[in-house]
């Protein structure tokens, strides 16, 4: 099963992996960082870094999470099971790599636990101290889909991310 997860991954990552500087007006570095979208109390977060294999190209992980009147947060859910003590064993080193996401955060009891989709990451606006991102992410085209798949992701599928560092 392990061998089988991997061997998808790797097919998922050379097939929908995309070289943002060829395509992008902005340098990787305009990427890279941590991004937000609010929603009432709740943050949802993407962080980015460049691929220390192919430099051309984005990679991170993504969370949401409950902000309190104190300004603590908890999480909701978090694509980084690295974070959990115990849960660690086993999961992807990350789930965003340039046109594709695989959301593992979906409800594990009742669908399988990864769900692919493609995503689209297009800066706004890019003003120093204002830097904006259109996060879209969509279900692949051509695909097959499992009964056992998730209907939608858990993830904001439309929405326009502001970068905080």
């Amino acid at each position: 099963m392990k061998t089988t997860i991997k061997f998808l991954l790797f097919i998922i990552i050379v097939t929908n992996s995309i070289n943002l500087n060829a395509q992008a007006k902005y340098p990787l570095s305009t990427y890279t960082g941590v991004w937000e979208w609010q929603n009432g109390n709740e943050i949802f977060r993407v962080r980015l870094r460049a691929d220390l294999e192919d430099n051309t190209r984005f990679i991170g992980h993504y969370e949401k999470v409950s902000v309190d009147a104190n300004g603590n947060e908890t999480f909701i859910y978090n694509s980084n099971k690295e974070v959990f003590t115990g849960n660690n064993k086993g999961w992807l080193p990350y789930v965003i790599t340039g046109g594709g996401i695989i959301d593992n955060t979906v409800d594990q009891s009742k669908y399988h636990p990864l769900k692919h989709g493609s995503l689209k990451f297009e800066i706004l606006t890019a003003t120093p101290g204002n830097i904006t991102a259109r996060w879209h992410v969509f279900r692949k085209t051509g695909g097959i889909i499992g009964d056992d798949e998730a209907p939608e992701f858990s993830v904001p599928t439309d929405v326009i991310l502001t970068k905080v560092n």
